[in-house]
């Protein structure tokens, strides 16, 4: 069974790849996240080129994060904005797991289709179920 990202995070991966042109503040964020990455160094100079398999799920989890951002505070800004660097960094499982641990912490409720995506990403990454899991009992 295949995993399908949420709609939104669908368009922001569209902006990631240079598909979409946007002039707003969070599709320029995340141009310039993979902008960053050491592609260039990998042979990959094109960032309209296939993305590899780490930086389609750093995209989809940032997408993620700034999806949840747009529509809940309930997570200190600075804490999603360590995550979104860890992304940036090559380290999108421990954000998620980050991301999973501060849900819980803050005794957030997300809806299905957003524990959905971070199910699909923990499991393409191999983490262990138990971080997202307990999200399901809170619908």
């Amino acid at each position: 069974m295949g995993c399908r990202p949420l709609p939104q995070c669908v368009e922001t991966e569209k902006q990631i790849q240079g598909v979409g042109e946007s002039a707003d503040a969070r599709g320029v964020e995340l141009k310039s996240f993979l902008n960053c990455r050491r592609r260039y160094h990998h042979g990959t100079p094109d960032p309209v080129k296939v993305m590899t398999k780490l930086e389609h799920i750093e995209a989809r989890l940032l997408a993620l994060l700034l999806a949840f951002d747009a529509l809940d505070s309930s997570i200190p800004p600075h804490q999603l904005k360590d995550m979104k660097e860890l992304c940036a960094a090559g380290e999108p499982g421990i954000a998620l797991e980050n991301f999973a641990t501060q849900l819980d912490e803050y005794d957030v409720r997300v809806d299905a289709k957003m524990i959905d995506e971070m199910e699909c990403l923990g499991n393409e990454m191999a983490l262990d179920p138990n971080y997202w899991k307990w999200l399901r009992s809170r619908l």
